[in-house]
């Protein structure tokens, strides 16, 4: 796996993990949302 691969991999996992984590305490809803096709991350 080239560097910018193993990056973007990464920075999807965190993205990932952040939206899935424990949201009882907010009423705001978390999505993630991946352009791969430009690299662009939310």
């Amino acid at each position: 796996m080239d560097k910018l691969a193993k990056y973007q991999s990464c920075i999807q996992e965190l993205l990932t993990r952040y939206a899935n984590e424990d949201q009882t305490k907010s009423n705001v809803e978390v999505q993630s949302i991946f352009d791969l096709e430009r690299g662009h991350y939310q």
